[in-house]
């Protein structure tokens, strides 16, 4: 099982999409640091889905005018990451998405 923390201003919906995808083991919503405090945690078994799918799912979910961050966990994640980063604005444009390492110091929401 590996760990990916997203945030954006809609996580909701980023939840429900990610949430959906086959490999995905359990999602939480709460908060981390940063400019876009609403974040995704993302339990998956990269056996099933890699990743980049989980970035390209984030980028599909993306408004593009408002912040939002990814957290990687890894040196890996966080070079996937960028690349990705780099992709996505070559379609969507300039993006106010940041990527910070360390997870984002997620805090879960508490039950509503």
């Amino acid at each position: 099982m590996e760990t990916a923390t997203f945030a954006s201003g809609s996580s909701r919906e980023l939840e429900a999409a990610l949430r959906a995808v086959d490999g995905v083991l359990a999602t939480r919503a709460g908060t981390t640091e940063g400019p876009a405090s609403d974040a995704v945690e993302v339990d998956y078994d990269p056996w099933k889905v890699s990743y980049e799918d989980l970035l390209e799912v984030f980028w599909a979910e993306l408004d593009p005018g408002r912040p939002s961050a990814i957290f990687p966990h890894t040196v890996e994640q966080h070079a996937a990451a960028e690349a990705s980063r780099r992709r996505a604005e070559q379609r969507l444009g300039p993006l106010a998405t940041e990527i910070s390492p360390s997870g984002g110091r997620f805090r879960r929401s508490a039950p509503s």
